[in-house]
Order: structure tokens, then sequence, then C-alpha cells
């Protein structure tokens, strides 16, 4: 396997394991949607999925397989992922299994029970039989359960059931240790999970204010955000809003950001870390649940004050 006197070659074998076992949990008789732009056109990658399938452009062009998708599994590279194809993404990882096998990802449409789990490649040992037929350079890959953060992170934020039975290891990007912190608490370890909540209030102005049944832990300024740190009890009604008032005056109105799970989804035990982008100025910044219908025109149904904050 492989050109070994091309440094740049690349057998791309991760990507050709994740095509034999997509061929494994799928039947002759079902067929595999393929976003192109993400898996390209390698001919060894369709041999290893030998199925049907069908080529996508975009998650967009999903709605053209409207009379297959049920017995369709999708395929693709979660870090590949557009803004657009993001958000048909996150819809469809509520409404489906998803599986990562690092960042490459397995959506089955065949089933309408969400739920997330990842697995990772890890070589393995090359016998003589293997070295002789297949390569003396390349192991063979094994699939390990192993959470892929970034997807399974995602998921946790809309509400999607995790695996809790994988290994997990600390991330380096800062903004996945939050979700490291929840994810740690589901699994019972409860030690771990309370060291990586002070590492995250640390840099924040501790606060014990009640938010309905949640508290505010801490807020401060970082990096030119607000951090606001959120320990929830349950979940709560209504949406999250920051109102920013100056000498009395309202200024302005800002929603909380995608990256923490919407009131109704907060759990107990969990930490969400908010970062909100402020205008320029000095700000009164009050913390507030507000009824999104209509007709209750934003009632606050709880608030609390977070300080006085400087961008």
């Amino acid at each position: 396997m492989g050109t070994h006197a091309e440094a740049h070659y690349s057998p791309e074998q991760q990507k050709l394991r994740f095509a034999s076992e997509v061929h494994a949990r799928t039947s002759k008789d079902e067929r595999v949607i393929i976003h192109y732009p993400h898996l390209g056109a390698r001919k060894e990658f369709w041999y290893y999925i030998d199925r049907n399938y069908d080529e996508i452009q975009s998650l967009q062009e999903l709605d053209k397989h409207k009379s297959t998708l049920p017995r369709s599994v999708l395929i693709l590279d979660e870090r590949m992922l557009s803004a657009a194809d993001r958000l048909v993404f996150d819809r469809l990882i509520q409404a489906h299994p998803v599986t990562f096998f690092d960042n490459f990802t397995l959506i089955d449409l065949r089933s309408t029970a969400p739920r997330a789990q990842s697995f990772t490649f890890q070589p393995g040992r090359m016998s003589l039989a293997y070295r002789w037929f297949v390569s003396h350079k390349y192991p063979p890959l094994s699939l390990v359960r192993h959470a892929y953060l970034p997807g399974e992170c995602e998921a946790l934020t809309f509400g999607v059931p995790v695996a809790t039975d994988e290994a997990i290891d600390e991330p380096t990007e800062a903004r996945l240790m939050p979700c490291y912190h929840d994810l740690l608490v589901d699994r019972g370890q409860d030690a771990l999970a309370g060291a990586i909540a002070q590492d995250l209030t640390k840099p924040l102005t501790p606060l014990d204010r009640a938010l309905g049944s949640a508290r505010v832990v801490g807020a401060g300024m970082r990096a030119g955000k607000l951090d606001v740190a959120i320990a929830p009890a349950g979940a709560e009604t209504g949406e999250l809003r920051y109102q920013l008032s100056r000498d009395g005056k309202i200024g302005a109105n800002i929603s909380s950001s995608l990256g923490i799970p919407t009131p109704a989804r907060w759990k107990s035990g969990h930490l969400y870390v908010d970062h909100i982008e402020l205008p320029a100025g000095r700000w009164d910044i009050e913390l507030q649940l507000i009824d999104p219908a209509p007709a209750a025109a934003k009632k606050v149904l709880a608030a609390t004050p977070l300080g006085t904050f400087v961008r």
C-alpha cells in the first residue's frame, strides 16, 4: 500500500477504513449518500464502500433523494462542513443517530432515534502475511470506542443523547472544555469534573446569583468578550438574553451564543460558559430569561444583575 518514494503520497488509510465500515453497516438493498466535496473521488473509496450510492455537493441537495432517504446513510467529513451545511447537519443529528469515526461521519437516516457515539482509528499488529500481501509500512487499522469531542459536543448542545462508555481525553481546544466537563459529569467522574469547573471559572469574577433555579457562578471579560458561567439545576423556561443599560437607559438586548444549549435543554450538574460579543463602551448588564412567545412581548421570567463591564 502506498508509493514509498513519494513523500507527499497519502494512502488515506483512515478514509478507506471508514469506507469499509460503511459497507459493513449497510446492506446491498440500501444506499449511501456521499458528500462528494468532503470525501473525493478516489476509486479505492468507491471500491471499499461497494454499495449503491448518490453523490451530493451540499446537504441542501438531500431533498432530491427524498424517496430513498429512509433506506440511506449519509457520510461526510465533520471538519469540512460549511456554515450552510452545518445548519442542516445540526437538524439531522437531532433526528437521526450519528456515528463519528474521528472526523469522518455517518448519519443513519434509516433510524429516527437520535444518539451520538464515536470511534477512533488505532494501528494494529502487522502479521507476516499482512507485511507480505498488504503493506510493510502501513499497519492495519482497528476501530476503538473513543469520544470525538467536536462532534459529540455539538450533539450535546442540542440535547442529543451521547454515549458515555467511550474513552475520553482532555481537549486541546479551550472552546471544548465546558463540554468536556459535562461529559465527565455524565460519566460519573465528578472529581475530575470539579477540577475542570474550577479552571473554567478561575479567570472570572465569582458570583452566586439565582436565575430561576439556575445559579450564575461567574462573569468577566476575557479576550474582548463577556464570559458568563451558569450552573443549572435542570431545564428552565424561556430564552436567555443579556440586557445592556447605561445611565438607566436600555442600550441593547443580546441573545445568548449558539455555543450553549437553550434553557429548555439545561441539565443539572452541567456547566455552561457563554461568550458574548459586547458593543464598545461601559455597560450595566442584566441576565434574563424571557418568554419568546410573540403574544408575551418578551416578558421577563427571571433576571439577575451581572455587574458593570467595559469593552
